[in-house]
């Protein structure tokens, strides 16, 4: 399903009424493009994933109590990501040409973030989001690009993708955010850090993933940890950049590239962690 559909959420209860019992995963698919010249409200497109996702969640556990049944049905977001100047150009083919090079989508810092904010959302809804996809990964809306002639580079969206499948292990912890929000010509109380933490158990070590999406100031990120008493930081990766419309091209491949932050020491429970405006952050303690 996809919210954008005039059936929306219609479709999925009929599809639950008639098939509840006997699948385990509903299968969700939505893309987000680009506010052109307002990166505010194209980062708090985010929370229209998080609402979609809720939406669906309803409509499982409407269906559920319903049938009076035990079973929870769970989701694949099996198609996500960030689409804009792309968008139609495969209808635009004619023939049965090999390989054509369409959606070759090129990604900038600003979809760096949107990706980020989408990752963070995900892991935050991990309790009934189940399994969630990039539909591709190689040239089609992906992360990597490569040419015939054996040039490979990364993408900018590379970055919080790679971030997150190697260091979000074992549990999404249920964190209290406070902090300030802002309002768009969309979307309403945006808040300005978008975070989410995860707690490996077998190792001990904690990762915290946070975008801050103001564009100007920078925010200090106070973390409560009394509850890990043995834990201190140990890595802080930031992706930024000046020029939110730069991308990394197969002739500049290292325009926009992770770089390590400073680290701050633990104070008794505390730990404050600065934050730039508009950027990707990912910070490990153990």
């Amino acid at each position: 399903t996809f919210m954008q559909s005039p059936h929306f959420p219609d479709w999925d209860l009929t599809v639950l009424e008639e098939t509840y019992e006997h699948i385990d995963l509903l299968s969700l698919h939505s893309y987000f493009s680009r506010s052109a010249g307002d990166i505010k409200d194209y980062l708090a497109k985010s929370l229209d994933m998080a609402s979609f996702i809720k939406s669906i969640v309803c409509a499982c556990d409407t269906i559920k109590a319903k049938k009076r049944s035990k079973k929870q049905v769970n989701i694949s977001f099996d198609e996500w990501n960030v689409w804009t100047n792309t968008v139609g150009e495969e209808n635009a083919i004619s023939g049965f040409p090999v390989s054509p090079p369409i959606l070759q989508e090129v990604f900038t810092m600003a979809d760096a973030l949107m990706v980020g904010c989408l990752l963070i959302t995900l892991l935050k809804h991990a309790d009934r989001v189940k399994i969630a996809c990039l539909a591709q990964l190689v040239n089609v809306l992906a992360p990597i690009m490569a040419e015939p002639s054996g040039k490979v580079w990364r993408q900018t969206t590379f970055y919080p993708f790679s971030h997150v499948s190697n260091f979000a292990k074992g549990v999404v912890l249920n964190s209290i955010i406070d902090c300030p929000a802002y309002d768009t010509k969309n979307h309403e109380k945006v808040p300005y850090l978008e975070c989410a933490v995860t707690y490996n158990q077998e190792n001990g070590n904690i990762v915290i993933f946070a975008v801050n999406r103001s564009d100007d100031q920078n925010i200090e990120l106070s973390m409560d940890l009394r509850d890990f008493p043995a834990v201190s930081p140990q890595s802080h990766i930031e992706l930024s950049h000046p020029n939110l419309d730069v991308a990394n091209t197969m002739d500049h491949p290292s325009e926009v590239e992770p770089k390590s932050k400073p680290l701050p020491k633990r104070i008794s429970d505390s730990l404050v962690i600065g934050l730039s405006p508009l950027s990707w952050n990912v910070i490990t303690l153990t």
